[in-house]
Order: structure tokens, then C-alpha cells, then sequence
């Protein structure tokens, strides 16, 4: 019997192993909903967020 460790690593080996993107190319919603409170010309690392073609604001 696989460890849950090992089940883990399998989905998320599949999950990404299909072509294409299985987040989308559209922003972040959460992310774009805060853009406005972030200083003009500053950065933002969006931690965890799908394949990081989403976090672009």
C-alpha cells in the first residue's frame, strides 16, 4: 500500500503531466482584487499559486 506521502506525489505528478495549463492563463482573481493596495512599481511573490502563469498583475 502506497504512504499518503507517495499518493500525493502521484496526483500531483499526473495533474501536471497533462498538456497544457490546468490553472488557465487568466490572473488571479484574489490577486487582482488587491493590486490597489499594493505600492505603484512594487513586487508581489504569490506563494502556491498553480504553475505561476496566473500571479501576473
Amino acid at each position: 500500500m502506497n504512504s499518503a506521502r507517495e499518493q500525493l506525489r502521484q496526483f500531483w505528478d499526473q495533474r501536471y503531466a497533462a498538456p497544457g495549463l490546468a490553472y488557465g492563463t487568466e490572473p488571479n482573481h484574489f490577486l487582482m482584487a488587491q493590486v490597489q493596495h499594493l505600492p505603484g512599481g512594487g513586487r508581489v511573490l504569490c506563494l502556491a499559486d498553480g504553475e505561476g502563469r496566473r500571479t501576473t498583475a
